[in-house]
């Protein structure tokens, strides 16, 4: 069996979420399919925080879907748990992008998921496109910059630069250029 690469790579995003109880199954556990939805949320919340909006993607008439997935489980959440998913933008091409996954417990640290899904872009009628110019700048410098204090430079059109905290390593605004 080949060897799936899901490590976590700077910049790291963090993403915190409880268990409810509509996410567990019969045995009490988060049902298996539920991971995915917590790798879509912090994927979402990601690319919130890079300036880019998955809403305004699709109002300028693309989507991301999943093109590929892998979860490799190792440990179950149950109900209340309190999740941390640290994603990772792992690579971008003009056409598509790779997201890394860990899901840990809070309280104890254990890693329960590990996991990848990779997007392409494509437009209304389902057929593959490109990302547009402004999106795929911010891709590719949050791709390029690994082990930095400060993500990005002055992007034409206003876009956001950002740093990961050197203490807690969350993604955070350091400023916003006007148009």
């Amino acid at each position: 069996m080949a060897t799936v690469d899901c490590e976590i790579r700077e910049p790291v995003f963090r993403h915190r979420c409880r268990v409810v109880y509509a996410d567990t199954d019969a045995g009490g556990v988060v049902y298996y399919a539920g991971y995915l939805r917590y790798f879509e949320e912090a994927r979402t919340e990601f690319m919130r925080a890079l300036g880019v909006s998955c809403r305004g993607l699709a109002e300028q008439g693309f989507i991301l879907p999943v093109v590929e997935c892998h979860a490799r489980y190792k440990a179950s959440a149950i109900y209340d748990d309190l999740l941390l998913i640290k994603t990772c933008l792992l690579g971008v091409t003009p056409r598509t992008c790779r997201f890394n996954y860990r899901v840990t417990r809070e309280g104890d640290g254990k890693t329960l998921v590990q996991g990848y899904t990779t997007h392409a872009i494509v437009d209304r009628q389902g057929r593959l496109t490109r990302f547009p110019d402004e999106v795929l700048t911010v891709l590719v410098n949050v791709h390029r910059a690994p082990q930095i204090a400060a993500i990005g430079e002055r992007l034409a059109g206003g876009f956001p630069c950002f740093a990961t905290h050197p203490v807690n390593g969350d993604i955070v605004l350091l400023r916003q250029d006007s148009a």
